[in-house]
C-alpha cells in the first residue's frame, strides 16, 4: 500500500549561479498580484539515493522562500529575480497570507 507523501508530485526548476553551478529549487505555489505572475519557490536538496528531489531538512533552509516574478521567455517560462525592496515587501505580505493564513473560510 503506497503512502500518500510517496505520490507526491514536486515541481522543480533548475537554476545556474554566476560560476555555472546548477541548483534546483521546488515550486511551492503561484499567484498574480497587479496583473503580473509571481512564483514562491524553496531550496531543495538531491541527496536522496533514489535521485528524487527532497526537501531541504536545515532548520535555516527549511523556512527559505524566495520569491521571482513568472515571465514568458523564448524558451516557455522564466522566473526573473526582484530588485525592487518595495515590492517584494509587498509580495511578501501577500505570500504571507496565500501560505500562512490560518483563516478558513
Amino acid at each position: 500500500m503506497a503512502d500518500n507523501y510517496d505520490e507526491m508530485v514536486v515541481d522543480v526548476v533548475t537554476f545556474e549561479d554566476d560560476e555555472g553551478n546548477e541548483f534546483d529549487m521546488e515550486i511551492v505555489d503561484e499567484f498574480e498580484h497587479n496583473g503580473k505572475k509571481y512564483a514562491v519557490l524553496a531550496e531543495i536538496n538531491e541527496d536522496d539515493e533514489a535521485g528524487e528531489a527532497e526537501p531541504a531538512e536545515d532548520d535555516e533552509d527549511q523556512d527559505a522562500l524566495y520569491i521571482f516574478e513568472v515571465v514568458d521567455g523564448e524558451e516557455g517560462e522564466e522566473f526573473v529575480a526582484i530588485d525592487d525592496d518595495d515590492l517584494l515587501d509587498e509580495l511578501s505580505a501577500v505570500v504571507e497570507d496565500l501560505l500562512f493564513s490560518d483563516d478558513e473560510e
